[in-house]
């Protein structure tokens, strides 16, 4: 199931949507979103991390969550992939990415 950042917004906005929204992502097994906290003040990116997290654990979901935005990676990721130009730089946990030694790791985390 695809989420777009239009229906996170409503989902967002009206609670009482969130509910079915969980069950259907929920039969569905896996979740897919892409940039779900983008353009987000941090209460309503909470909010969409602690949905995920929902997800994931009273579901069992598998996630795969594209985002620029580190703090909502570190919340709801259990492995990361750091990509540049379509090619996979490093992959692992978010303490792997901060001890990396690649230079475009550190850069990546240095500007985030």
């Amino acid at each position: 199931m695809v989420i777009s950042r239009n229906a996170i917004r409503y989902f967002r906005r009206n609670a009482e949507a969130r509910g079915p929204c969980a069950r259907t992502c929920a039969g569905a097994g896996h979740l897919l979103l892409d940039e779900p906290t983008a353009g987000l003040d941090p209460i309503s990116s909470g909010e969409i991390n602690e949905l995920v997290l929902k997800l994931q654990q009273e579901h069992q979901m598998a996630s795969i969550v594209v985002t620029h935005d580190l703090h909502s990676a570190k919340t709801i990721a259990t492995r990361l992939a750091l990509l540049d130009k379509g090619n996979v730089v490093i992959e692992g946990n978010f303490e792997d990415l901060q001890q990396s030694h690649i230079e475009f790791v550190q850069e990546f985390l240095k500007q985030s």
